[in-house]
């Protein structure tokens, strides 16, 4: 009995401490956790890498292109002369030698091959009454020299009747050809014929030449090549109204020389008139000159 006193004090003691225990309130882990009075940790941010902007925000670089090739221009015209600036592997001369004056440039008719063609109107004399004409020249000193009738009304002298009337243009004026061309709407008078014949001149340039073609029928279209200047492919050279003289010059001197003598008197066209070519009334804006050389 002695021996077991011991333990029976232990159970004692564990019996008294029961309560206490059941007493103490158990924590719910589905019940949510009080708020604190003071502020929770905030947790902290995750740090992520920067992303790369540079390649985004910076402007790309444009890839290097190689230079366009420079075309062969027109650079200047002196008497006897005309120049043109003519880039590296460009077979043409950057001088050409003619025997013109009063050098105008105009333009510029391109093939679909070969070298260009300029246009310039030009005199073949220096301070003389010779008619302007209009002349195509190939930069290479080799194509011969085209020439052609300053467009406008032409005159007699002598009868004042209208001799020739013609409208020119250059660049893509005709809608059927692929390339630049040269056109004349021309009427005048053949044969001595009382009414005035009309036709169409095309030059069409090549890579060895131009390829030139009248047309008595089957006209290409005016109102079309109108409608092309209008869109700007085509232009067309403004004509002078003129009065051509029935006298020879003397270029030296620059008087004028009779040659009464060859003239056909009974040339058809108008009235015959006693007054002398010379004196009689020029139509107002009308310049007397001399014919060119074998126009066309």
């Amino acid at each position: 009995m002695l021996r077991q006193l011991p333990r029976l004090c232990a159970f004692l003691c564990f019996a008294s401490l029961l309560p206490a225990v059941a007493a103490e309130p158990q924590p719910n882990p589905s019940a949510a956790a009080p708020i604190a009075d003071t502020p929770a940790a905030s947790t902290p941010a995750i740090a992520t890498p920067p992303i790369a902007t540079a390649v985004t925000n910076a402007a790309v670089a444009p890839v290097a292109q190689p230079p366009a090739p420079r075309a062969l221009e027109f650079d200047r015209a002196e008497d006897r002369a005309i120049y043109f600036t003519v880039p590296t592997g460009i077979p043409a001369e950057p001088r050409v030698s003619v025997d013109l004056f009063d050098i105008q440039h105009l333009g510029m008719l391109r093939p679909t091959a070969g070298l260009p063609y300029f246009l310039f109107a030009a005199k073949p004399c220096r301070d003389c009454l010779q008619d302007s004409a209009l002349y195509l020249i190939r930069p290479d000193n080799k194509t011969r020299l085209q020439t052609f009738v300053y467009p406008g009304r032409i005159l007699d002298s002598k009868t004042r009747a209208l001799v020739l009337e013609s409208r020119a243009f250059y660049g893509r004026c005709l809608s059927e050809k692929s390339s630049d061309v040269f056109v004349v709407f021309q009427k005048e008078r053949i044969d001595r014929r009382r009414n005035l014949q009309p036709s169409v001149f095309v030059a069409v340039p090549g890579p060895t030449g131009l390829d030139e073609k009248l047309y008595e029928r089957n006209f290409p279209s005016l109102k079309r090549t109108l409608a092309l200047v209008k869109a700007k492919q085509c232009r067309e050279i403004n004509g002078r109204y003129r009065v051509m003289l029935r006298k020879a010059i003397d270029v030296r001197s620059g008087n004028l020389k009779d040659e009464r003598e060859d003239e056909d008197e009974d040339d058809e066209g108008g009235n015959e008139s006693d007054t002398p070519a010379e004196n009689l009334p020029v139509p107002e804006g009308a310049r007397l000159v001399q014919p060119a050389a074998n126009p066309r």
